[in-house]
Parts: C-alpha cells; structure tokens; sequence
C-alpha cells in the first residue's frame, strides 16, 4: 500500500490557493500569456490577414485531441485519485494502459485528420501539406505527454509545471522571433516553432514517466473500457465548447472576414489576461473541491460556497480593470492595424469571467458522474451558437461573433448551475453576488459611454476610469452581505502590515 498523504482539502482552501495559485499563475502567463506580450513584436510583422490565417489554424488545431484522444485524458484525471489510493502498481497500469490506446488510436485518427485538414486548408488558404503535418503531429505528442501534467496537477505540485512551461517557452520563442524577423516567415514561423517545442515537451514528459516508472509496456482492457465509457459521453461537450469558442475564426474566414478573423484573434489574445487569474484561482481550487467532495460532502459544500463569494468578487475587479484600460493598452501595445480591437474586450473578457465561474459547477457534475448534464448543456449552447454564427455574421462580422461568443457560454453556465443545484445545492451568497455584478453593470455603463465621448483630455480619462474603478470597492464596505469580502481585504491588509514589521 502506498504511503498515506494528508487530504489535500484539509486546511485553509485560501492558503493553498494563493501558494499554488501564483505558480499557475505564473504557469499561465509563460503558456497562454507570452502571446499578448509579444503583440508589439506580431502585430507589426504580422498583417490582420496572417493573424487569420494562423487562428483559423489554431482552431482546427484544438479540435483535433476529441479525435486523436477521445479525452481519455478526462477519465485519467477521474480515477487518478482511486488508483493512487492503492497502490503505484496501479498508477503505473493506468498510465501505461492510456498511454498505448492514444500511441494506436491517435495514430491512426491523425491520419485521418491529415486528410481533411489538406482538404479543408487548401481550399480555403493555400496550404503546403509540411505545415498541415506539423499541427497535426503536435498535437499528438500534447496528447501523448500530458498524463504528466495531469498527476502533476493532482498532486499541486505547480512549481514542476511553472518550471516545464518556462523552459518549453524560450526554444519556441526565440525559433518564432528568428523566422520571423530576419527570415520573414509571417505566421508559418509559429507553426514551426510550436512543432519543434511539442517534440520537445515530449521527449522530456516521458523521460519522467520513465523515470517514475509509470510507464511501462502493459495494457489493461477493463482500465481502457471504463475510460472510454466515461469519457466518450463528454465528447459531445468538448466537441461543442470547440465550436463555442474556436469555430468562429473558421466561419470569419469562410465568408471572407480573414482579416477579422485576426482582430477577433487578437481580442481574445488579450482578454486571455483574465483567463490566466480565473485559471489561476480555479486550477487549485478544483482538485481541492474534488478531494473534500470524497470525503465529507457538506462541508466541501459550504468550502465551495465561501470559494464562489471571494471568486466573483475578485474576477470582477480583474475584468473592470482589464476592460477600463483595453483601449490605451492596445493603442500603446499594437500596431495601428489593430486598434480597433479594443471595442471587443468588454465583451470577450466577459467570456472568460463566466468560463471561471462555470468551471466550479462542473466539478460538482462531475464528482456526481452527471456527464450527459455538462455534454447536453454544451451541445444546445454550440448550436445556438453556430446559428447565430452562420445567420449573423455576414452582416455584422467579428462583433456578431463575439456577442454569440458571450450570449452561449453564459446559457451554457446557467444549465450547469441549475442541474448542480438540483443534484447537490449549494447555499450559494446570492445578495453578494448580485451586489457585485450590479455594481459591475453600472460602472461598465459608465466607462463604455465615457469611451463614445470624443476630444477628452488623455489624463482626464485616466483619472475618471481609475476614480470609477476605486468606487468598486465601496459596496464592500456598506453592503452587509459583503462581509466575507471585507473580512478577506481585511485579512490581506494585516498579513501585508505584519510582513512590513
């Protein structure tokens, strides 16, 4: 038997967020983050067009692991935790068995996706068959690699994954900058790029597993068939969150926004700010909410409850400032070609708020095996929004995309929320909730109309937009339910104080 570890849900769900979270945080900034800080160097070497082209790309990129994979992935995260609790001879036939079905099975689909992706490509942008070949085999090697990162995460080891993503970051980068600028590749210089750092993160992924002796060449079909039976039905909620969130930079380019379809990219590059806090705050909290859920369910309840209140509060106040100063940063950040993108921040931000809040729910389906809730909820939000896609963006383009963007992932959230109340609920703060999101609205309102009025002073807008952000603050002090806001700002100021003396 393996040697007992303390629950990782025991103690304070705070702590552990903020001393794990700030290395997924700084996990997220070198993974999905470098991008935005890149922008000055992209956007001027690249034109909206190659931004395009290369997110069309990207989005048929992220749909291939539904078929290289089937999202074992998501099954090996599930019984992860029962197998660890046994013994590591059955970590080590776990990993083993996953890994060989996605060496046989993703094979054999990446054959398959080489096809239509030559097929689809060609016909829309030109492609060589070298670059369709590359995106491809990336991203089998992701798939093949991230087992790793997964225990990695179960065991909130975030210093490891901080320190994988910043040496897999460099060689990328430093490739894409050479092609780019000397070589003047346009955007093939990320593909190449990001072919080489998948091959190696993978070399240096299964050296550990190696080494860990989780792998081994061994196979279990009982292993291989739960798996399935429990990740196929999700394939249906994946396949529609990639429709939700990639299709539409593909149906842009269809109809011939290509260079919309770069702004649009750009947008969400930068309003991916807000994923990396909500990402942050909820990558250590999920497997907290997971382990407290096996073993004592009402008081991972109310832990879950006391996560919502400070997790609302404080996405809202990253979203309002990110929101507030989109238009100068770009301005100052971007080539000219792309300023116009901050008119869409408001509205991508937004998706990255609701995406953090929903992912909460989802785990408590989860821990319920209430895998057709979160599959059918996704597949009814991915066809609403394909028809809003398909009717409204010949007339409007990237802002019908966007708003579509928005309007299903949040019916999306309220199906999750509802079927996670009625199987489990939660005595969730609704008046701090809608404290913070009322307050939120009103201040928005201000800010986009200040945003319409022309000939205002630089520095006059600055202060009116610092001066409106200060005034979310105030509820907290006046609104009796925000108590457990004001106890944590409290908390924070002392802790600072105390570090000071």
């Amino acid at each position: 038997m393996s040697e007992t570890k303390p629950a990782i849900h025991q103690g304070s769900q705070f702590q552990k967020i903020f001393v794990h979270g700030r290395w997924y945080l700084i996990s997220s900034i070198l993974s999905k983050g470098v991008g935005f800080f890149l922008l000055p160097i992209y956007t001027h070497y690249l034109t909206p067009e190659d931004y395009g082209i290369l997110a069309s790309i990207e989005s048929f990129a992220k749909l291939l692991p539904i078929f290289i994979s089937l999202y074992i992935d998501t099954a090996f995260g599930r019984y992860y935790y029962l197998e660890r609790a046994i013994s590591k001879e059955n970590v080590r036939q776990l990993y083993s068995t996953h890994f060989w079905f996605v060496v046989i099975w993703g094979g054999i689909a990446s054959l398959g996706a080489f096809y239509l992706a030559t097929v689809l490509f060609k016909k829309i942008f030109a492609l060589g068959l070298w670059i369709v070949l590359i995106v491809i085999a990336s991203q089998l090697l992701t798939q093949l690699g991230i087992m790793v990162i997964m225990i990695w995460k179960a065991e909130l080891k975030a210093k490891q994954i901080t320190f994988l993503q910043l040496g897999m970051l460099i060689i990328p980068i430093t490739i894409t900058l050479i092609l780019l600028i000397p070589y003047q590749m346009g955007f093939e210089a990320r593909i190449y790029a990001r072919g080489i750092g998948a091959l190696l993160q993978f070399f240096i992924l299964i050296y550990i597993a190696l080494q860990q002796r989780w792998l081994a060449f061994s196979f279990d079909w009982k292993i291989i068939k739960r798996s399935l039976i429990f990740s196929i039905p999700l394939i249906p909620n994946i396949a529609a969150g990639w429709i939700a969130g990639f299709s539409d930079r593909i149906i842009l380019a269809h109809y011939g926004y290509i260079s919309e379809a770069g702004l649009y990219s750009v947008a969400f590059q930068f309003a991916k700010v807000l994923y990396m806090i909500n990402d942050a705050l909820t990558q250590v909290q999920g497997p907290i909410a997971m382990s407290a859920l096996t073993e004592d369910r009402e008081s991972a309840k109310k832990q879950i409850a006391e996560f919502v209140s400070i997790f609302i509060w404080v996405i809202m106040l990253f979203y309002l400032g990110l929101t507030f100063f989109s238009k100068e940063v770009l301005y100052f950040f971007t080539n000219e070609r792309f300023h116009e993108t901050y008119k869409l921040i408001a509205i991508l931000a937004g998706v990255y708020v609701v995406g953090g809040i929903y992912r909460i729910f989802t785990s408590i389906l989860s821990f319920h095996a209430k895998n057709w809730v979160i599959s059918s909820g996704a597949i009814l939000a991915a066809l609403l929004n394909i028809a809003l896609n398909f009717t409204f963006i010949p007339y409007f383009g990237m802002y019908a995309a966007a708003w579509a963007t928005l309007l299903n992932i949040g019916l999306y959230a309220f199906w999750l929320l509802y079927w996670s109340q009625r199987y489990d609920p939660i005595a969730l703060p609704k008046v701090l909730i809608l404290t913070v999101l009322s307050t939120s609205m009103v201040l928005l309102f201000l800010q986009q109309t200040l945003e319409q009025i022309e000939s205002v002073n630089l520095w006059l807008v600055l202060v009116i937009k610092i001066s409106l952000l200060a005034l979310f603050f105030v509820p907290v002090f006046l609104v009796k339910a925000m108590q457990p806001i004001r106890e944590k700002i409290v908390d924070v100021y002392y802790s600072i104080i105390n570090r000071k003396s």
